[in-house]
Order: structure tokens, then C-alpha cells, then sequence
């Protein structure tokens, strides 16, 4: 559990502030996780593969006309569509931008021409809820986050490059699909909705609310380039006094779950 400061009354917008860097021992303030969040063994052609995290949220701004709006995006390789974005808005176009500080980061040890493949990742997930870029009003292209690393092979003695290109985009109470399925071993296809179901009876607002954001990741190498997709989801449900929410974030492509809780101040 943590806590945060939220501020915000009623069916309307609401946001809380960044985690501080450094907190007293004992507290813990702010969306924090730590530590191995997944590990995949002995599936071929992996010896091993996992996945660890350092994120704290940065600042979260929601509300009407906040969301990125209804789009549709396709990625091409000449004529053919290899991985596509749909975003429909949901009511009041509500919806914001929050990050994560920090890094999810994947290692791996893969089998490949008689050796192991060795090197690692950063998904660049602390970006997804980032602004995106657009044009009159309508979205034409997320956030961009880049990363670059070098694998090196053990029985070849040669090193490769891999250019993680990650499309990031805020957070919508609409409907997203994320299809990556044009090339690549990993295809994938994921649909997800938000909602809204605070009640307007209540002077909070009380009860959860879900927004989704679309999440590609694009791996670019000389051969063998893909794309893979995913959906993050973060759910915060406002309960009585001490008044509360629980907030969930789950990005699909590296399977990695965020789970933290604030209490409002």
C-alpha cells in the first residue's frame, strides 16, 4: 500500500502528484514497484529470460477532453499493414496523461547458431500515458520512446544491434485495439475497454474508474525486425473515508503487473 495526495470532487477530473524521489524509511509515498516482475526459463529458444522493474509514478492529470480522442493508426512495410492502433473515445472525451519514472527491463540468454544470444532490454513502459503528438485535434502519432542495445553471442564472438522503437499514448476510457500480427515470431492481438462508473450522487464521485491505453513496441534488427502489442490498464477505485483507490497497471508485452493504493489526505 501506498499513499498519495488526490484532489478532485465529484464526476469530474481528479489528479495526484508525482512520487517523490527519496522517501523517510518506514514511508512509502506515491505508485511504486520494485524488483523481478516476470522470468521465463527453459522455453526454447531461451536458457533464461527475465524481467525486472524500478517505476514511481510521475504526475496524473484526468478529466473531460483530457483523453487522446478517437484514432486509428497503421503501421506499413510497402503495402501491407503490419501492426494497426484503434482508439474510440469514450463519454466526454475523458481521459489524461500520467508516466511511470523509472525502467522495466528484460534480460536474456537466447540459443542461437550453436551459442547464447546475451543482452537486455528496456520496453520503455515508464512512457506509456505520455502525451501524442497531433493534428487538428485528431492523434497522429504517440509518444516516441527509443532505445538502443547490443547482443552478444558467445560461440559467433560478434555482437548485433536492436533498436526498440516504443509508441506511447495517454489514457482514454474509450475502447483500444492493438494488433501486431504483419511479421515477426510474436504476433499478437489485444482489445480492451475503460469506464466510468463513479456515482454522481455521492460528493467524491465514489466508486472505479478504468482507463486503457494502446502500448506497440517495435524491434528493429537487420533480418528480423517485429512488432509486438499490448494494452496497459490503470483502475483507481475511490471508497469512503479514509478515502482510498487502488490502482492497477498491467502492460500485456513484457506481462508486467503494477499494483499500489493511495490514501487521500
Amino acid at each position: 500500500r501506498w499513499s498519495a495526495t488526490t484532489t478532485g470532487t465529484g464526476k469530474g477530473g481528479f489528479q495526484f502528484g508525482p512520487a517523490p524521489a527519496t522517501v523517510p524509511a518506514g514511508i512509502t509515498m506515491g505508485i511504486r514497484v520494485t524488483g523481478l516482475t516476470g522470468e521465463f526459463g527453459l522455453i526454447y529458444p531461451y536458457f533464461y529470460r527475465y524481467t525486472y522493474a524500478t517505476l514511481r509514478n510521475d504526475q496524473g492529470m484526468f478529466g473531460p477532453g483530457g483523453g487522446p480522442g478517437s484514432f486509428n493508426i497503421q503501421y506499413k512495410l510497402g503495402k501491407s499493414t503490419v501492426a494497426s492502433i484503434n482508439v474510440k473515445q469514450g463519454a466526454a472525451k475523458f481521459g489524461g496523461t500520467m508516466r511511470m519514472l523509472g525502467a522495466i527491463t528484460t534480460k536474456v540468454c537466447s540459443y542461437r547458431l550453436g551459442g547464447c544470444s546475451l543482452g537486455k532490454n528496456n520496453w520503455r513502459y515508464e512512457a506509456i500515458g505520455a502525451s501524442a503528438y497531433t493534428m487538428d485535434g485528431v492523434v497522429t502519432q504517440g509518444y516516441q520512446a527509443l532505445y538502443t542495445e547490443m547482443y552478444y553471442h558467445t560461440a559467433l564472438m560478434s555482437q548485433r544491434t536492436v533498436n526498440v522503437v516504443g509508441s506511447r499514448f495517454p489514457w482514454t476510457t474509450g475502447t483500444v485495439t492493438v494488433t501486431a500480427a504483419g511479421r515477426g515470431p510474436h504476433k499478437t492481438v489485444h482489445y480492451a475497454h475503460g469506464y466510468d462508473n463513479r456515482n454522481t450522487n455521492t460528493p467524491l464521485g465514489l466508486g472505479t474508474i478504468q482507463l486503457v491505453t494502446p502500448v506497440l513496441t517495435r524491434w528493429l534488427r537487420p533480418g528480423s525486425s517485429f512488432e509486438t502489442g499490448g494494452i496497459g490498464i490503470l483502475q483507481i477505485k475511490f471508497i469512503p473515508e479514509p478515502q482510498t483507490w487502488a490502482m492497477l497497471v498491467a502492460g500485456v508485452g513484457a506481462l508486467v503487473v503494477l499494483r499500489g493504493a493511495s490514501q487521500r489526505r
